[in-house]
């Protein structure tokens, strides 16, 4: 059971990893905001995340799928080198070409394949955000 679950979760994990790099994308080159993420391991796969809606639950990963498949997210990102996250604004349909530029505390999901998905809730100040990774749990 725990290995068909630790599986199912990994499914999750690269769809979303999948949606983020495909949906993300500036063709506006403009001042894009961004999220560090301080004491980020290394890895040999990529890293992704999602912004979710002030107070939005994403502590289980059907949580999270509910969110996707309801569209209902603020930004997506990935890392251009190291620990800072490049975010770009949903902005509707397959479309994220705005930086996104609000304050506020959110939640936020960490992917990265294989391993499982993690969430936070972060800061941020128009648009830009600093926390550490011990901050994010695993998401069951």
């Amino acid at each position: 059971m725990k290995i068909w679950k630790q599986g199912i979760i990994g499914i999750i994990a690269i769809i979303g990893l999948a949606f983020v790099y495909i949906a993300c994308d500036n063709d506006n080159g403009d001042n894009l905001t961004t999220l560090t993420i301080n004491g980020l391991p290394p890895s040999e796969t990529a890293y992704g995340l999602y912004i979710f809606p002030s107070g939005a639950d994403i502590s289980t990963t059907q949580a999270v799928q509910d969110l996707l498949n309801a569209r209902s997210w603020e930004a997506c990102g990935f890392p251009d080198s190291g620990n800072v996250f490049t975010l770009y604004a949903y902005i509707g349909g397959d479309h994220y070409s705005e930086p996104w530029t609000k304050s506020g505390n959110f939640p936020v999901q960490l992917l990265n394949n294989p391993n499982s998905p993690r969430y936070a809730t972060v800061s941020f100040s128009n648009g830009y955000g600093t926390t550490q990774f011990s901050s994010f749990t695993l998401q069951q």
